[in-house]
């Protein structure tokens, strides 16, 4: 009943073995195909900023179609399910793929308390439960926090990105990484500043290795 069974697409009502989105707005999803390309756009962002294995984005956000009203539902419209799908498919894809180590811990990127109270869950930890069951890794939600209500990051450019959350994150427990693999979760890209961030600090912890995947890239 709180969710009817429509395509979030074309809100035409799906059949019962379709999910989200019927077989005809899935199919035309506007996927990046970076998976195999290590030279990416979303990979390129960090080259020299981060020391990556993997990274990657699964869609193209464009304004005014279907990966944005996805966006909205799942960041406004108290719609995890829409994070937990997508990411299930991309998570599907990802292993797929073989562009990752066979486990792993997945994490999202967190957000402030008093911001997840507001929302009521965390979108990318939304993401990062689908692409935990489609990768067949762990979630990890309570080792990366963060400590700083830092301010929309929508007007800033990329330097005033990164000063407004160099310091906003922190580690808890470092020794629970030690040597693991890691595959850090946020929805949209744009310039990295926060997904670098999370990376300084996970890195503390001496992780095997740490890998990005975004839900979708700005196009």
């Amino acid at each position: 009943m709180l969710f009817p069974n429509i395509c979030v697409g074309c809100e035409r009502e799906l059949l019962e073995s379709e999910r989200l989105l019927c077989l005809s707005c899935r199919f035309n999803l506007p996927r990046t195909y970076y998976l195999k390309n290590h030279e990416n756009r979303t990979a390129k962002l960090f080259w020299g900023r981060a020391d990556l294995l993997h990274a990657s984005s699964y869609l193209f956000f464009r304004k005014g179609a279907l990966v944005q009203n996805c966006m909205q539902l799942l960041k406004y419209k108290s719609r995890p399910d829409v994070g937990e799908d997508l990411g299930k498919w991309y998570g599907q894809e990802l292993l797929e793929a073989s562009c990752l180590p066979s486990g792993g811990l997945v994490f999202p990127v967190p957000l402030h308390p008093a911001k997840k109270i507001q929302r009521g869950y965390n979108q990318a930890a939304a993401i990062g439960e689908g692409l935990a069951e489609g990768l067949g890794w762990e979630l990890e939600e309570n080792t990366l926090i963060r400590m700083v209500a830092t301010e929309s990051q929508t007007k800033k450019n990329r330097h005033q990105r990164w000063l407004n959350v160099s310091e906003a994150f922190r580690l808890l427990k470092p020794e629970k990484i030690e040597g693991k693999d890691i595959l850090l979760v946020d929805d949209v890209v744009t310039t990295g500043a926060t997904l670098e961030a999370c990376c300084n600090t996970l890195k503390k912890g001496n992780p095997g290795s740490i890998s990005v995947a975004t839900l979708a890239i700005a196009d």
